[in-house]
């Protein structure tokens, strides 16, 4: 395909790919959020907002793909070795993904190569990473600040300008897959579109898998465009297991509340195990306490889903 893809090492690159869902499962009416996504969709002309029911469709379509009402799920990275890829996924929270892939790419001398990963990955990356307060964490020579595309492509491979080369539109990978002959990433229970849907249904393993077969579509599209003979004989999929890489310890599960104005998926799972056992009035002092945590500065009432969770609280046995 080009000579610097037949001149590149499998073995010398990291595979990686994100995952991302809406920041909240609902865009809430009375948010600060709510406010700045309407202003974003406001006629250029005449600066209209959309009403509130297409505002929150909108909301929940496209919100993921966007980092300032987005966030991350899940990373996962490759490298193949003696005919292995090697594949493990980091979903420990934003900020823990964030570190974890970081370290990864800072400490493991490969070349990080992905699909759009220059336009969509490594900047969607460093602008989470900046919200978390852990901008400072990733080696310059990884980061887009203040750089053109041009400038990332010495040190990062992004699999997208070779298939595309001087073509007018974007070719996605699940296309450039279908042209180049390898099986598609796509074939799961789960697909782009329906990330956030999945994660605030729970399904973060899935969403898990399914960055996996990204990152594995996307290592045997290399050798095809490579016109590589080296083969992947195995895939081996590697658990997330903390080796020297510093965590920022999770917060308490109320204060994880408190601070984010929402009770996420994981969240959920743990007030239902706080609550097994709980007399009645223990379980309604929680209740108390979580919903005092989503009122205290957030907004002024709570939604049909926190009230459901109240009450999904008070009927724990």
């Amino acid at each position: 395909m080009n000579a610097k893809v037949r001149k590149t090492n499998i073995e010398s690159l990291l595979f990686f790919d994100i995952e991302t869902a809406a920041r909240n499962k609902k865009l809430d009416p009375k948010s600060k959020e709510f406010e700045l996504f309407a202003w974003s969709l406001r006629d250029k002309v005449t600066g209209e907002i959309p009403d509130k029911k297409v505002v929150q469709e909108t909301y929940a379509n496209t919100a993921a793909l966007k980092p300032e009402f987005n966030r991350i799920v899940c990373i996962t990275v490759g490298n193949v070795k003696n005919g292995v890829l090697n594949i493990k996924t980091f979903k420990g929270g934003q900020a823990y993904n964030i570190k974890k892939f970081y370290a990864s790419l800072n400490n493991s001398g490969l070349v990080p190569c992905g699909y759009n990963v220059i336009a969509y990955d490594l900047s969607v990356l460093r602008l989470k990473a900046l919200e978390e307060g852990i901008g400072d964490l990733l080696l310059d020579k990884f980061s887009d600040s203040n750089k053109r595309p041009w400038h990332m492509t010495d040190v990062v491979l992004d699999l997208i300008d070779v298939v595309k080369g001087t073509y007018y539109n974007n070719i996605s990978l699940d296309n450039a897959c279908y042209l180049a002959g390898v099986s598609s990433p796509k074939e799961g229970e789960i697909k782009g579109p329906e990330v956030s849907k999945a994660y605030y249904a729970g399904k973060l393993d899935k969403i898990a898998e399914y960055c996996e077969r990204d990152v594995e579509a996307t290592a045997r599209l290399f050798l095809k465009l490579a016109s590589s003979k080296y083969e992947i004989k195995e895939v081996v999929i590697h658990p997330d297991v903390t080796t020297g890489v510093v965590v920022e310890e999770k917060k308490p599960l109320i204060e994880r509340i408190f601070t984010k104005g929402q009770i996420d998926p994981e969240d959920y799972d743990e007030l239902l195990k706080v609550a097994k056992g709980k007399t009645a009035k223990e379980k309604q002092e929680l209740c108390d306490i979580v919903k005092g945590a989503l009122l205290s500065k957030h907004k002024k009432t709570l939604d049909e889903d926190e009230v459901s969770v109240l009450d999904a609280i008070k009927k724990v046995k």
